[in-house]
């Protein structure tokens, strides 16, 4: 038989800290120029499209 009310409540435990580059804001970054990482070149975007402009 066990008594748990003679016991204390359970303390919660402390969430751990995290670093400052866990919780900031993601920054947006323009995908639409031509050269950026993201981006079709110009002869690849010419054949996805049907070879139209």
């Amino acid at each position: 038989m066990r008594f748990t009310f003679w016991r204390g409540k359970p303390v919660p435990k402390a969430a751990p800290r995290l670093p400052a580059w866990v919780t900031a804001h993601t920054e947006a970054f323009r995908v639409d120029e031509v050269g950026r990482v993201g981006r079709l070149t110009l002869a690849q975007e010419f054949r996805a499209n049907g070879g139209q402009e």
